[in-house]
């Protein structure tokens, strides 16, 4: 088996390391034998060397000893003198066998010199010389000489021994120290060796663990880098997905935000995520769609209160985002820590805010549970653009809601220019009828036998005269004439006539606000809201049941008018009624103020009644919301502005009384101009009838004629405002000019806007509206005649 690059080295290192300090153990060894030698060889030297100075001293023992006993020999005496040759002998055999440092001491020449010599003294002693006898003088005197001679030689190979020891030893101690000199540098070279292959090796080893650490960052960030090309693949194919999703497109919001929180889920691999959105005061913070592992961890409908959690919001506020590693620890959502973090097991957490047009209406979270995790740059750029498209939904369904009201804005505009194109020309032909009838049932008396009929040609002109008033009320064109008011005043007023027309199984509940601010608007107006909301209100309660009519006062800043359609910022009085029927669903309210939209059988409605209340708040720059649900009731809330009174006019503040029944007539001349022929002829017929004098002319300038060639006084200018030539206004200016207290009165049945245009219908100027009765025309004639 091969063994890896990495272990290789590691057995190469090691051989070396072993090798080195076999080397320097032999070296550090030898250096210890060697200073061991130097220390041990003079001493062993110097005692072989004195060795042999003893042996030399005994043998001069032994010849004095000889000497002595030759003056007084006996057999007692020679026999200790070979004892005392035996111990010399022994010594010296003693002394050759123990010499280390034979060729110093020249141990073995000394054994050849003096051993021999003891040899033949013993045998002479024991023996005798040539026959003679041991103890003899002769036996004696051999030996004495013979030991003599060997002492001679002994003392000479002593000294030299000695000599020649001294020189050696000198010699051998420079060679000695030389020897140690150069293993003391071998043994230096080795450590400095031995330490730079230990360095080495180390140096090595801490390259081969960086490498290994770069490889191990190395393979690290390959593994990184490939995990986020995973994610970045994953996530493009999301976010492709989602722009291609046509249930992110759709009308339904709800459903869209569904499948955003359900895609970050499966594409992060996160716990949870939900779509919160602010309420339109940003004091509430509501959950409008979940998903994820824990169904019951944040439902749709669950609402926290900003004013609970200042430090996340205020941070949120600044930063647009809070992207948390470790939940349970960072500040910004210690707040959530105990009430929900913990509960439900999170630990990291990504916020993102969703904003739209500039505005943060939401914010987008998604929730880790189990062990903290780091979050990656492209995860975080994940949350924001799926925030991005949670607030593209936003922006959608509100510019859907605005696309819709403005179609619905410009429909009822084509339905109220409708209204306005047609209403010259009705008006006028019902005028000719109710002016034609009037006249006949005068003339014919009530006890004529088709005074009846007649009467019902009237009855049916004039509501035909009321539906064009609805209409126009509806496009908001009906000319009126506002006065300052006070709701509960007009209301109240109005209660009896209210309970008549609801009936005595329905209850009718008056709850008046304190304080109300004035509005400015016709008295007549309310009284048609009345009458329809709580007609409307009686048709939808089956058996018994309630109405309640409430007022009070209400303050909408522009964040409430930003999510609230027809709302403007300001102060308002409500006007609200309520019933406790059968309620109306979705489809009903949508086309609730169009007119002649009904729900009602056949024959029983016109469809015209909630239109007119919308035309009427509309002209009077308030607005109208509707809460209903069936099987719930419905309850209608008007606001109306606020009329701040800076200069009162009595005129406008004090009430117009009913005039006298009986119709006011004259004597005085009226100048009638009127380009319809039909109804020349018939406002001619009713003025004469009133006892006036008239002066009819059908153009402008037939008019101006009259008035110049007329020598008597002409009172007053009856004139319709839209003419060819000249206008009813203008006329009426230069008129006045040939008679400076000429009266006028003008009568027109265009609408609002067209009597506006030409300055006409304003305070202080008297106006008929088409068609009108010879009871109306006598009251307004009399009136302008009268000022």
């Amino acid at each position: 088996m091969r063994l890896p690059f990495r272990s290789a080295v590691s057995i190469g290192w090691i051989t070396v390391i072993i090798v080195l300090a076999m080397v320097l153990s032999a070296g550090f060894y030898t250096r210890i034998t060697l200073r061991s030698v130097e220390r041990i060889l003079p001493t062993i030297l110097l005692d072989q060397l004195q060795a042999l100075s003893r042996v030399s001293e005994e043998l001069s023992e032994v010849i004095i000893q000889s000497a002595l006993i030759q003056k007084d020999p006996t057999p007692e005496t020679v026999a200790d003198l070979v004892r005392q040759v035996d111990a010399v002998y022994t010594s010296l055999v003693a002394l050759r066998n123990t010499y280390v440092f034979d060729n110093l001491v020249q141990a073995s020449t000394f054994h050849d010199a003096v051993a021999p010599a003891l040899v033949d003294a013993r045998q002479w002693l024991t023996l005798g010389v040539s026959g003679h006898p041991p103890h003899s003088d002769l036996s004696l005197s051999v030996v004495h000489s013979r030991l003599r001679f060997a002492q001679a030689k002994a003392w000479n190979i002593r000294n030299d021994s000695h000599a020649s020891a001294q020189i050696i030893l000198d010699r051998q101690r420079e060679r000695l120290e030389k020897f140690l000199t150069g293993v003391n540098i071998f043994m230096w070279l080795s450590s400095l060796v031995f330490l730079l292959v230990l360095v080495l090796m180390f140096r090595h080893r801490k390259l081969l663990k960086s490498e290994a650490a770069a490889q191990s960052e190395r393979r690290q960030a390959e593994k990184s880098l490939r995990h986020s090309e995973e994610r970045a693949v994953r996530q493009r194919k999301a976010i492709a997905d989602l722009a291609l999703d046509p249930v992110v497109h759709s009308e339904d919001k709800e459903a869209a935000f569904a499948r955003l929180v359900e895609t970050a889920c499966k594409t992060i691999h996160v716990s949870r995520a939900n779509v919160w959105q602010f309420s339109n005061d940003d004091t509430v913070l509501e959950c409008v769609a979940f998903f994820g592992v824990d169904p019951d961890g944040n439902t749709p409908g669950m609402q926290i209160k900003t004013a609970d959690f200042p430090r996340y919001f205020e941070q949120f506020q600044k930063q647009g985002r809070i992207f948390v590693d470790d939940a349970l620890k960072d500040e910004r959502m210690r707040e959530f820590v105990d009430f929900y973090l913990v509960p439900m097991g999170i630990t990291s957490t990504l916020d993102a805010g969703i904003i739209s047009q500039g505005k943060l209406v939401g914010i987008f979270t998604m929730a880790h549970t189990g062990e903290k995790r780091t979050w990656h740059p492209d995860e975080e750029a994940f949350a924001g653009t799926l925030a991005g498209m949670a607030a593209q939904v936003i922006f959608n369904a509100e510019h859907r809601r605005l696309t819709s009201q403005l179609r619905q804005a410009q429909k009822m505009e084509s339905v109220g220019r409708l209204a306005g194109g047609v209403a010259h020309d009705f008006n006028n032909m019902l005028g000719v009828i109710l002016g034609h009838v009037e006249l006949a049932m005068g003339r014919i008396g009530s006890m004529g036998p088709v005074h009846k009929d007649l009467e019902r040609i009237r009855e049916s002109a004039m509501r035909s005269a009321d539906l064009t008033k609805q209409l126009l009320t509806f496009a908001r064109k009906q000319i009126i004439s506002p006065r300052v008011l006070d709701l509960n005043d007009t209301v109240d007023s109005m209660l009896s006539m209210l309970r008549r027309l609801i009936g005595e199984n329905i209850r009718l509940v008056w709850q008046p606000g304190n304080d109300l601010w004035p509005v400015k608007m016709d008295p007549s107006q309310i009284d048609q809201i009345l009458a329809n909301l709580c007609v409307n209100a009686r048709d939808a309660i089956s058996g018994v049941g309630t109405i309640t009519i409430q007022t009070d006062r209400k303050i909408f800043d522009q964040m409430y008018c930003d999510h609230h359609s027809g709302a403007v910022p300001g102060e308002y009085v409500l006007l609200s009624v309520g019933d406790d029927g059968a309620g109306m669903d979705k489809a009903v309210l949508k086309n609730l103020f169009e007119p002649f939209f009904t729900t009602k059988d056949i024959g029983k409605g016109t469809g015209l009644g909630l239109a007119t209340v919308y035309g009427i708040v509309k002209q009077n720059n308030g607005y109208i919301n509707v809460y209903s649900e069936p099987g719930l009731g419905s309850v209608f809330r008007i606001y109306l502005p606020r009329h701040i009174i800076t200069d009162p006019d009595p005129e406008l503040l004090s009430d117009i009384h009913e005039p006298d029944p009986i119709m006011p007539a004259g004597n005085e001349t009226i100048l009638l101009v009127e380009d319809e022929p039909a109804i020349l002829e018939v406002a001619g017929l009713m003025l004469q009838g009133l006892g006036y004098t008239v002066l009819s002319a059908d153009t402008p300038k037939k008019a101006i004629t009259l008035a110049k060639t007329h020598d008597k006084k002409i009172h007053l200018l009856l004139t319709d405002v839209v003419m060819p030539e000249m206008n009813g206004k203008d006329l009426a200016g230069y008129l006045s000019t040939v008679h400076p207290d000429l009266k006028c009165v003008f009568m027109s049945g265009y609408t609002a806007d067209v009597i506006a245009h030409h300055e006409v219908g304003h305070k202080g100027i008297q106006f008929i509206q088409k068609p009108f009765s010879k009871n109306e025309l006598a009251i307004r004639i009399r009136t302008a005649l009268d000022r």
